[in-house]
């Protein structure tokens, strides 16, 4: 079982620079973890994307449509991110990060297993706090 976040995701299903170093995440036998935040998060990437003209709305809609997949198959275990908020809302006052980001720390650090981000600073906190930590 792994924790993946919404910057290791979405490098996955916008196919960002070495979005091939996530897919090994995403398989059924990794047991991929995540908070709801990461839906949202990730349709607001998809947004700016086709904010800043790096894909045209058509190509907006077809990437909603693949996370609605994943979420809607269960590809990734979702939890509410309410189940976290004490613990989240504890790590991101200690370590001065926000709540969407201290959400997957949270999750990770209740199931003891390994955080999968490409948030350094995120990946730094979740280190200190003695939590494994794979950069993608």
């Amino acid at each position: 079982m792994i924790v993946i976040d919404t910057s290791a995701f979405t490098k996955f299903l916008l196919q960002e620079k070495d979005w091939q170093d996530v897919v090994q995440y995403i398989e059924p036998k990794a047991q991929p973890y995540t908070v709801e935040m990461l839906f949202t998060e990730s349709t607001n990437v998809i947004w700016k994307y086709v904010k800043k003209n790096l894909i045209s709305k058509e190509e907006g809609f077809e990437f909603f449509e693949d996370l609605k997949s994943i979420y809607e198959t269960q590809t990734i275990t979702a939890e509410n991110n309410l189940r976290y908020g004490n613990l989240a809302l504890n790590i991101g006052f200690s370590h001065d990060i926000p709540i969407y980001d201290s959400l997957f720390i949270a999750q990770a650090q209740h199931y003891c297993v390994s955080l999968i981000t490409c948030d350094k600073k995120q990946a730094a906190i979740a280190d200190k706090m003695n939590i494994p930590v794979e950069i993608v």
